[in-house]
């Protein structure tokens, strides 16, 4: 028979100093929360988006391999106690934890919006509305909603590693569908703010990254 592997269902990244500080965390320690998987064990038993994971089971976590060397020495059925910051808030949840599925489904879905683009100087990137051309360079079969096309050389979004291609799901935890959500939201944005971006791939990776707007 086949290996039974313990699931958690999240992905994640460490947390470096600028999204501590973006979380209100005491310490800069743990992985944040990019992507709760639909169906998994970890969405129906209440943990979030922008959760900051920093025990398990009382041990601390502090990079992404300590957290799935953990997962991985549990089993399927296995209870743990996950210790996250919540709006800076700690909190404990108790996750029973799944079985690590085959293989996953893509989602296939089409509309089409008109091209409009901005280069955001608060950011130093472009953003644009997805098109079948953009959709087609970047790898995705599904058109629609904002996407990054460009990034400015040592601006302030290439510094924290962001490259072209990734679609824009949210800016500070608000959704964002198209162009001028993006600039509704930026609108409000001031020199010195960190801004909060979640961050999605044609392959359904998802990412979250914080950068720090320029005075």
């Amino acid at each position: 028979g086949r290996v039974r592997r313990a699931w958690l269902g999240v992905a994640m990244r460490p947390i470096d100093a600028i999204s501590a500080e973006a979380y209100g965390l005491p310490t800069v320690t743990g992985v944040e929360l990019t992507l709760i998987t639909d169906g998994g064990p970890a969405e129906g038993q209440g943990l979030r988006l922008y959760d900051v994971l920093v025990e398990v089971d009382e041990q601390p976590i502090g990079r992404v391999g300590q957290l799935q060397q953990t997962i991985a020495m549990r089993r399927p059925g296995d209870r743990i106690a996950v210790k996250v910051y919540r709006d800076g808030k700690p909190m404990t949840v108790e996750i029973r934890l799944g079985e690590a599925p085959l293989q996953r489904e893509p989602t296939v879905v089409a509309a089409a919006p008109e091209p409009e683009e901005q280069m955001d100087d608060k950011l130093g990137l472009r953003i644009e509305d997805m098109t079948g051309q953009t959709a087609a360079e970047f790898g995705y079969e599904r058109i629609g909603g904002p996407v990054i096309t460009d990034i400015q050389i040592n601006g302030p979004a290439a510094r924290r590693g962001l490259t072209p291609g990734w679609k824009v799901l949210e800016i500070n935890r608000q959704p964002v569908e198209n162009l001028s959500d993006v600039r509704a939201v930026m609108s409000g944005v001031d020199p010195g703010d960190i801004v909060t971006l979640h961050l999605g791939a044609p392959n359904e990776a998802r990412q979250i990254v914080h950068v720090r707007v320029p005075n």
